[in-house]
């Protein structure tokens, strides 16, 4: 009885891993969930930006029309900065870079809610 639970518990397995939804599924990659879409890219030594993410490889991240951000206040971390937004006068946003710039080490990378890049997009901060 034990072995034809675990024949047919195996049979079930391999057909869900064999399946084309499941296959596809594990054949993404992280470009493919935020190219094309406005992200938050928190880097290693470069600060947080956020744009429209051109190319994403490894680290590597292109961005087009991107923004610096230097502070914020109403937001306890990036991720709900990056759906909530900040339009506090607190919140610290460089203008628009309109050529892409390539981030070399990013290490969080956050899709923008609609709310969140109007927020934002208010803000532009000059010395």
């Amino acid at each position: 009885m034990k072995n034809l639970i675990k024949e047919i518990l195996m049979s079930e397995i391999k057909s869900m891993l064999t399946s084309e939804e499941v296959h596809n599924e594990s054949n993404k990659v992280i470009s493919d969930y935020v190219v094309g879409k406005i992200c938050m890219i928190r880097t290693y030594s470069a600060g947080v930006h956020y744009g429209k993410v051109l190319r994403q490889d490894g680290t590597q991240v292109v961005l087009e029309q991107s923004r610096r951000i230097f502070s914020w206040s109403k937001a306890a971390t990036l991720s709900q900065l990056a759906l909530e937004g900040d339009a506090s006068d607190d919140t610290k946003v460089a203008m628009t870079i309109e050529a892409p710039i390539v981030l070399t080490q990013a290490i969080e990378i956050i899709p923008m809610s609609k709310d969140a890049v109007s927020k934002l997009g208010e803000k532009t901060w000059k010395m």
